[in-house]
């Protein structure tokens, strides 16, 4: 097996043992182990567990070859590994089998990059309509608090512009609001939002609505 697949250009290390298998894949991280079931000391079956468990984040590809060919070691081996391959083996198939393990470790590298990315990407969205909003706060809140006091300074000849400077006031309120219920679906993905609850006159708000259109 080594020199099949060492001449079709992969680059292998032969180990004779369970235990220096797993000293070798501590220190040099391989994309696949191919394990045989019958060797000295840890076996093949033992070995491929206790890979699996030290690789649950980056996932190691791992084959198991025996020549062991009924159901029970079979199934064994599928419940442990990636892929059986039973001896005698084809050396065409063994190259194949090991390219498709491979094909598919680097989509699951790139899948695992990729979220890494969307949720980076997310945080980064996040953080920045936060800022957003929050920053729209103030001014908004300089916008409303002058036109309260122009409201306040007019007489009753400039009755227009006092409703022009109300109508812009409520228009300023209910941006603020809006920006203030960004700002509240911000906490909520981010699991800090806390919830106040108030009564409402239900009649008063539906006259409101009613007003402004």
């Amino acid at each position: 097996m080594h020199e099949v697949l060492t001449a079709s250009g992969h680059e292998v290390s032969a180990i004779d043992s369970g235990e220096r298998a797993l000293t070798l894949a501590r220190h040099e991280r391989p994309d696949i182990v191919l394990l045989d079931i019958k060797m000295p000391g840890l076996d093949g079956f033992e070995t491929a567990r206790r890979l699996r468990d030290r690789s649950v984040e980056d996932h190691l590809a791992i084959v198991i070859v025996t020549g062991l060919s009924d159901s029970p070691s079979r199934l064994l081996g599928l419940s442990l590994a990636d892929d059986v391959i039973l001896k005698p083996f084809d050396g065409a198939e063994l190259v194949r089998r090991v390219s498709n393990l491979l094909t598919l470790q680097d989509a699951r590298r790139q899948l695992k990059a990729d979220r890494a990315e969307l949720v980076r990407q997310q945080v980064f969205k996040n953080e920045m309509a936060a800022l957003i909003v929050h920053d729209l706060k103030n001014p908004m809140a300089v916008v409303l608090a002058n036109l309260t006091y122009s409201i306040g300074e007019l007489g009753e000849r400039e009755q227009r512009v006092r409703e022009a400077l109300v109508d812009a006031q409520i228009a300023g309120s209910r941006l603020l609001r809006i920006v203030g219920n960004f700002l509240d679906l911000h906490r909520i993905e981010t699991s800090s939002f806390k919830i106040f609850p108030e009564s409402i006159d239900l009649h008063d708000w539906l006259a409101s609505v009613r007003a402004d259109h």
